[in-house]
């Protein structure tokens, strides 16, 4: 922005009048020890421009010396860089962005995989449990070891759903959400739970807007950071700030989070703790990673936060100093849609029945029997498959035969969603339950599109295939409808 007359007198003087001050020692000391070795320079550094602003320039430049080695002039020129360095630093900005998200991709992928075997252990642990607490004749001692038993799956679910969510294979329904009640809710049933020195300090702004959202999956988020502030804080007294608000973001990148410009419900919980490093920040959502001394945190807290946030087309960041404390930013996007206060339950269905026929396919020859016991001790009649081809001959046999159709939906001949397209052939109106250990994106649409009527996420067998059957059967009451063709 100068004009080469305004630095005509003693141009080195004035032009390094510009140099940003932080940068002028060290830009100094490294043309001085270029001239000393007689070596060309090349710097990258801050000037400030005429109108105040910083700019980067790039200089080039080397020494002319007589034959005594004297220096008579320098030889140069700089070159502003300031646009092209911007677009280097965003390039790399989004590079290491892309090397982190596939890395937290592939980690849940893994995490998933995991996960999806350990359910089906889990099923047989939590269902053999189940079937001997319905045992009579058991002692008190006995009771009480399955009880233990059962609590302990009960458990290891919630950590298997906890890395379901993480890898984004937990489903969740979504609608709109006032999103004050439900932060609200999270804090008061934490409060109670939390070390007495320790103060919750709730702040909804009025103008937060709805979001679209699974409630629950939302009070996870909640209740999640907030554990994880008062971890940090210890057993030192303060208090953790728990604020929403609405907000509007500019252009990408510019507000913290990188998303699209408009309206957003922002959730900030803040505390008082010991903080983070930039290392330890860089790693915090990473599934298994923590702090704390082996056998005292899962490291699966914050990594959920981040499969939730991330599910919901939200964002995520932290600020963070050793000694300062950290502050969580949760953004996500705001909705026009009104919420809808839920319908009253339908009362439970009481008339009598006949006993209804389920067929039960499952290639894992050791749920069947567990899960047939189960659904006859609740009244059920039940035919078990393990192979898809004889479960839908069977009902192309008698389509009449059956009230109920529950299958498996990884399974080595056909998949669930195949074979429930193939019932549908032969019986229009036959319900179908669908059960999966892993839930892959896509599938809910899919499954819908084939016919199937209601899920079931393994291990949740044994406290909600039988709930998920009485809520279909009324769908089986009609006189079969062969379908056409």
């Amino acid at each position: 922005g100068y004009q080469p007359e305004e630095l005509q007198d003693n141009r080195a003087v004035a032009y390094a009048s510009l140099v940003h001050p932080d940068d002028r020692d060290w830009l100094w000391a490294k043309c001085q020890s270029s001239l000393e070795a007689r070596t060309p320079c090349h710097n990258e550094y801050r000037i400030i421009d005429r109108q105040g602003r910083e700019r980067w320039v790039s200089e080039r430049a080397s020494g002319a010396y007589d034959a005594e080695g004297k220096l008579l002039f320098i030889d140069g020129f700089v070159l502003d860089i300031t646009e092209s360095r911007q677009a280097r630093v965003e390039s790399e900005r989004l590079a290491q962005k892309m090397r982190e998200m596939q890395k937290l991709e592939s980690i849940g992928t893994l995490a998933g995989g995991i996960a999806h075997e350990f359910n089906n252990l889990l099923t047989v642990i939590l269902g053999h449990a189940e079937l001997a607490l319905r045992d009579a004749g058991a002692s008190a001692g006995e009771l009480e070891n399955l009880r233990t038993i059962r609590s302990a799956g009960l458990h290891a679910r919630h950590l298997i759903q906890q890395i379901l969510t993480f890898s984004r294979q937990q489903p969740s329904e979504r609608h709109a959400t006032a999103f004050a009640p439900v932060v609200c809710e999270a804090v008061g049933l934490l409060r109670a739970s939390l070390a007495s020195t320790l103060h919750l300090d709730c702040q909804c702004s009025p103008d937060t807007p709805n979001v679209l959202a699974d409630p629950m999956q939302l009070q996870q988020v909640v209740v999640n950071l907030c554990i994880n502030a008062a971890h940090a804080m210890a057993d030192r007294p303060g208090t953790v700030i728990v604020s929403i608000a609405g907000v509007t973001l500019p252009e990408p990148g510019r507000a913290g989070p990188d998303l699209a410009p408009g309206e957003y419900a922002r959730l900030t919980v803040s505390d008082q703790g010991a903080g983070m490093d930039a290392a330890v920040a860089g790693r915090i959502f990473e599934p298994f990673f923590t702090t704390k001394p082996a056998g005292e945190g899962t490291g699966l807290g914050l990594s959920v936060v981040h499969g939730i946030v991330h599910a919901h087309g939200g964002a995520i960041t932290v600020q963070s100093e050793p000694g300062k404390g950290s502050t969580f930013k949760v953004y996500l996007p705001a909705t026009q849609q009104r919420v809808v206060a839920p319908k009253t339950p339908a009362s439970a269905i009481t008339q009598t029945r006949r006993k209804a026929h389920v067929l039960l396919l499952d290639d894992q020859a050791w749920l069947l029997p567990l899960a047939q016991r189960l659904l006859e001790d609740d009244g059920y009649v039940v035919s078990t498959f393990a192979d898809a081809r004889a479960a839908i001959s069977s009902v192309g046999a008698d389509p009449s035969r059956f009230d109920l159709v529950v299958t498996d939906h990884k399974m080595p001949a056909m998949s669930g969603v195949e074979v429930a397209r193939a019932v549908r052939m032969l019986r229009a109106d036959l319900p179908i339950i669908l059960m999966s250990g892993a839930v892959m994106d896509g599938l809910s649409a899919e499954s819908v599109a084939a016919g199937v009527n209601a899920f079931i996420y393994k291990p949740a067998i044994v406290d909600e295939l039988s709930p998920a059957i009485e809520r279909l059967l009324p769908l089986a009451d009609n006189p079969p409808v062969a379908a056409a063709g």
